[in-house]
């Protein structure tokens, strides 16, 4: 399983099953503040981060909801799924940190301070991520859902 199936498993089991998802519902509240400050801020870059990490954000939750559901079903389901569902919460917890960076970057600019090149990188940096990275969030949701049920019906005989 590896470093990567054990973090994910870790992730699942003793993270958000344990707590019934409250740490990644504070996650993810932290994340829609975020949200709220990006959607009022002026620039192209920054509308194209909104908009994917709100559609990043929402694979999260919603994935997250059906892991808490799924566990009930069958407690196999969300450690068949943690590989994907731990690829999502990166991927969306990578998009937050550099659209944080980005709001900062901005606000630097726009008092005229800093290097602005660097600056204006971070902005870009963030919109790059956001355009190839979390455009990924709505393909690990589809996994998260579908895959681990095939997963589970695979023979281990066959391996």
């Amino acid at each position: 399983e590896g470093t990567n199936g054990i973090q994910a498993a870790d992730l699942v089991g003793r993270k958000l099953l344990r707590d019934g998802g409250a740490a990644m519902t504070a996650l993810i509240a932290d994340i829609d503040a975020t949200l709220a400050t990006l959607k009022t801020q002026p620039g192209d870059d920054l509308a194209v981060v909104a908009a994917n990490l709100t559609d990043g954000k929402a694979a999260l939750r919603e994935a997250t909801d059906w892991l808490l559901l799924a566990a009930k079903e069958d407690m196999r389901l969300p450690f068949a799924a943690s590989a994907a569902y731990l690829d999502l919460a990166g991927v969306v917890a990578g998009g937050w940190m550099l659209a944080r960076a980005a709001l900062a970057a901005q606000a630097d600019l726009a008092q005229g301070g800093g290097n602005a090149p660097f600056l204006e990188a971070k902005l870009i940096t963030a919109r790059l991520f956001a355009e190839h990275e979390l455009v990924r969030a709505g393909g690990l949701l589809a996994s998260i859902r579908s895959g681990s049920k095939s997963l589970l019906a695979y023979d281990e005989a066959l391996l």
